[in-house]
């Protein structure tokens, strides 16, 4: 496994989830220096942030470690044929962001959707994004919350 092969592999995932580095890295649990410097090869990815990065977009281990076989896990017909459609790949990036996995079923019923079905699916996986992230901060601040009690030995202002 080449630094800057992987790095290459890693790259192109995020560029494909239309991404930043920081947005990325921070899912992976890294730095965006560290992230960048893995895409440019200067770093090779440990187990545990290649295992991360693969879990959490649905990525073929195989294929970030060796390049072989689909990054997706999809045949290469419908492969290419999902990325050249810009709406298609909005929603690939939703479905990855949210935690799903994307079956060829899915991208075949994806495909066989009309402009305005299609439309409607981006906007309900943006609202699902939404939800989550709301769903995120509400937690978040819960615990920011409940930290801020304890270090207050509990009590109540």
């Amino acid at each position: 496994m080449g630094n800057k092969e992987v790095g290459a592999r890693v790259k192109s995932v995020r560029k494909a989830l239309r991404m930043t580095q920081e947005n990325f890295a921070e899912g992976a649990g890294i730095t965006q220096s560290t992230l960048c410097a893995i895409e440019k090869g200067r770093q090779g990815v440990s187990k545990a942030v290649l295992l991360l990065i693969c879990q959490k977009h649905g990525i073929s281990v195989e294929w970030l470690l060796t390049g072989e076989g689909e990054p997706y896990g999809l045949d290469g017909e419908i492969a290419a044929e999902v990325w050249d459609d810009p709406a298609l790949e909005e929603i690939m990036a939703a479905y990855h962001q949210l935690g799903y996995i994307v079956t060829d079923t899915t991208i075949e019923r994806l495909q066989n959707l009309k402009p305005v079905e299609l439309n409607r699916e981006i906007t309900k996986f943006k609202e699902l994004l939404l939800l989550r992230q709301a769903q995120e901060y509400e937690k978040f601040t819960r615990e920011c919350i409940e930290c801020e009690r304890k270090r207050n030995g509990g009590n109540h202002e």
